[in-house]
């Protein structure tokens, strides 16, 4: 097992990109109140896009402040003499909770079936396991090996949201459809940047630890606050891109409207 070096070389967050953690904390927890309202303002069974973009800046929220406030990180070997570099392992835990509720938007705005909702799900918990795997590995050689089979996974993710979703989401009609296109495509291009910052930063400390914050912090605000506010804003102007939840999940048990079971109808 590889051994870190002396930390001549290390690289660590300045002043300058813990302000910059804070900056993206204010804003997902503003988000996240934003979102909360909408939710509040909308029918019980109407709510469930809200829920989920609320819950995504609401993570991203609690993991940005973990960093600011100087905790999950971790010390790892880095490309270079004797260098070492600061990886936050609480980016990673942010990504493995936010991005299958991402996906969980697209998916549901696409109308794709459970089980391609499931596989999607699963490809994308593979391509941030491996990631934080390739980030954290001391190995040099082997994280572009961990990096290599993230990349593949994200591929099956792309493959979800470009060829499956666009085919379903026509189901539902153009306008539906349109919008959903426009919002993959948005995505798509968003996380295909993330591969590429992490090759400049964890994967050849090229880029500054701060560098690489302030890189993560525009596509994290991107993909995260500005995605949730571009998706209910297609909601609301999109009747036909509405999915309402069935009585059974939104009325308590034993309710006197007769709701509360979850039901299984016969065709």
């Amino acid at each position: 097992m590889p051994e870190l070096p002396h930390h001549s070389g290390l690289q660590r967050a300045t002043a300058a990109g813990e302000r910059t953690l804070w900056i993206v904390f204010a804003i997902m927890a503003f988000s996240t109140v934003v979102f909360a309202i909408a939710a509040a303002r909308q029918q019980a069974k109407n709510r469930i896009f809200s829920y989920i973009t609320m819950f995504i800046t609401m993570i991203a929220a609690i993991s940005y402040y973990v960093m600011a406030t100087g905790g999950g990180g971790s010390i790892v070997n880095a490309p270079g003499k004797h260098a070492a570099r600061e990886i936050y392992w609480a980016r990673y835990a942010d990504w493995l909770g936010t991005t299958p509720l991402l996906l969980l938007d697209l998916a549901l705005l696409a109308g794709l079936s459970g089980v391609d909702i499931v596989l999607i799900s699963i490809a994308d918990v593979g391509m941030i396991v491996t990631g934080v795997a390739a980030a954290l590995d001391n190995g040099i050689k082997s994280r572009w090996g961990l990096y290599t089979f993230s990349c593949l996974f994200f591929l099956w993710v792309l493959y979800g949201l470009i060829i499956t979703g666009r085919r379903t989401s026509k189901l539902r009609g153009d306008r539906v459809s349109s919008a959903y296109v426009g919002l993959s495509l948005y995505t798509v291009l968003l996380w295909t940047a993330y591969p590429v910052v992490w090759a400049l930063a964890e994967g050849t400390n090229f880029l500054s630890v701060d560098q690489e914050i302030l890189a993560y912090a525009i596509l994290d605000v991107a993909a995260k606050a500005v995605f949730g506010a571009a998706l209910l804003y297609s909601h609301a102007a999109i009747a036909e891109a509405n999915v309402s939840l069935p009585s059974s999940w939104t009325e308590p048990a034993g309710s006197s409207n007769g709701y509360g079971a979850i039901r299984i109808e016969e065709d």
